[in-house]
């Protein structure tokens, strides 16, 4: 769950650069993630791009979240 008080100040980019860091040191060439629908402009914004969507259920409620990838 984010927070309101912490979007736009960077924690979101600083945590997904870690990843990404860690993805790299680990030989992974690409880095696939469901993202939350709410989350896709983010992932766009680091340079993800979507691939696909699946369906999902959270509550007894079906959501379809986007398929994000990246080469690293």
């Amino acid at each position: 769950m984010s927070l309101p008080v912490y979007i736009g100040r960077g924690v979101g980019r600083t945590l997904f650069e870690h990843a990404l860091l860690t993805c790299r040191s680990a030989n992974i060439i690409t880095l696939e993630l469901d993202a939350d629908p709410n989350a896709h402009g983010f992932y766009e914004k680091m340079g993800m791009r979507k691939v696909g969507e699946k369906q999902t259920e959270v509550d007894g409620q079906l959501r379809t979240l986007p398929l994000m990838e990246i080469s690293l």
